[in-house]
């Protein structure tokens, strides 16, 4: 992310590291720019004379082990015992270890490596020795699964470790091939960073909650175009910045920061691009694992912006010295719906959320009113932009006077389905009018002698 300070790369191997500390002046006798480099691997990983392997299956060379969950001292005490293994089977075999190397081609090749007790070091090992010899770089290690949205807690933690360092400090981030972990590391960083400085703001416009002008291409905004999809503006999205306050600005934030941090991959559009795939790929095991990655990419996005928001309203977490903020864990758990939100229009109807019922959705002609504006429901749904009445949203009617129970004995005018619990002040009704309010109340008010009245509204939806 240019001029913000945050940076990153995928491993490195020691001279490497050495290469981008130099590059950004990370040392005594340079420009003393202070660095902060996070790898964000949670696979073991170990240099072995000052090229990094990372322990993999013999049948899957080329695929992660995942350790979801794991921490930073339980992954690092994994490379202490790897880098004690890697010697004492080097002794076996005249001080050589059999690794297994990647040309460039992508071509595998096993050789033997030779190794010494100083040629094998654990990552935490080779940043301690970059500060002895004077590089100004602190390390840390925040374990995350590839390919997958940072846990609650990974964000608690990045928050903590940010918000510590300097305003000036130089953050690196690093995973395998410095693309999807490490891209997600540098949005959040930047996020951290701009709220920092007081620059996470995003004016409103006027536009909200108008409908765009006529003169715009209608068929961007329906449903599933492929501009509406480049713009992340699926189901699960739309319902979340609907019932998140804020939710409108904070995709905008983030959509702006992850179009500056898009160099690598754009998280947002990676989206598009696995949604695509499932649609033209013929293989079904292509296909199924193309879906994997829509909705991991998916529940990433939809967490970024949740993050979002939560970093804006909870400012005393980017204190380092304040002890009076709610962790991004606790303020998800606060917020059920969120969950919900994403478990049933994500994880369990993948489909819906791939918006495969409507993948083509027919331009059916506008009519015209009297007065020359257009009335034609699905593109009036799909040119909404307010935070509440958004995208693809219609205002149904909510008084149902069809739903009367015919069995009931009585008939409340605007207040179907009016009854009471015998020989008790309790009453239940439908969604009412506010004359059918009226009446409920001079009805209940007429028999029990004037008494207050307490109305306990059950509804969740707007």
């Amino acid at each position: 992310a240019d001029s913000l300070r945050v940076h990153g790369v995928a491993i490195p191997t020691i001279v490497g590291i050495q290469n981008v500390l130099k590059h950004i002046g990370a040392q005594k006798d340079g420009k003393q720019a202070r660095v902060l480099w996070i790898s964000l691997r949670e696979e073991p990983v170990v240099y072995i004379n000052g090229r990094p392997f990372v322990l993999r299956d013999v049948e899957m060379p080329f695929s992660n082990l995942e350790y979801t969950g794991i921490n930073r001292d339980r992954v690092e005490q994994m490379e202490a015992r790897l880098k004690e293994d890697i010697l004492m089977e080097a002794a076996r075999y005249g001080n050589k270890i059999l690794v297994t190397d990647e040309l460039a081609d992508g071509q595998m090749v096993d050789l033997w490596e030779r190794v010494s007790c100083d040629s094998v070091k654990t990552p935490l090992e080779v940043y301690e020795e970059l500060q002895l010899k004077g590089y100004l770089v602190d390390y840390e290690r925040v374990p995350i699964t590839d390919e997958k949205s940072p846990k609650e807690m990974d964000f608690d933690i990045l928050v903590n470790k940010l918000s510590q360092a300097d305003i000036r400090t130089e953050v690196i981030f690093n995973c395998q091939m410095g693309r999807g972990r490490t891209t997600t590391g540098m949005v959040i960083a930047t996020l951290v960073y701009l709220n920092r400085i007081g620059a996470s703001g995003i004016p409103r416009t006027n536009s909200i909650g108008r409908v765009s002008e006529s003169g715009s291409n209608v068929t961007d905004n329906l449903p599933n175009s492929k501009e509406a999809i480049r713009r992340g503006e699926y189901t699960v999205i739309r319902s979340l910045i609907r019932v998140l306050e804020g939710g409108v600005e904070g995709k905008r934030q983030v959509d702006k920061v992850i179009d500056k941090c898009a160099s690598m991959q754009n998280l947002r559009e990676a989206i598009a691009t696995y949604r695509n795939s499932i649609l033209r790929q013929p293989d079904e095991m292509k296909r199924e694992a193309s879906l994997s990655f829509f909705m991991e990419y998916l529940e990433r996005y939809y967490f970024l912006i949740c993050f979002a928001v939560y970093i804006h309203s909870e400012r005393a977490a980017l204190h380092s010295s304040s002890s009076n903020h709610t962790s991004f864990a606790d303020w998800m758990k606060a917020r059920p719906e969120l969950y919900s939100i994403i478990r049933r229009l994500l994880r369990s109807d993948p489909m819906r959320a791939l918006g495969y019922a409507s993948l083509k959705p027919s331009l059916k002609k506008i009519v015209e009113s009297t007065d020359g504006h257009a009335h034609e429901v699905g593109l009036v749904a799909a040119l909404r932009s307010g935070e509440v009445l958004g995208s693809q949203t219609v205002l149904k009617s909510d008084h149902c006077p069809g739903c009367q129970n015919v069995s009931l004995p009585e008939r409340v005018e605007g207040a179907p389905n009016f009854r009471e619990v015998p020989a008790f002040p309790v009453y239940g009704v439908a969604n009412p009018t506010i004359d059918g309010i009226r009446s409920v109340i001079r009805r209940i008010g007429s028999s029990k002698g004037g008494r207050p009245v307490f109305w306990h509204n059950m509804r969740e939806e707007p």
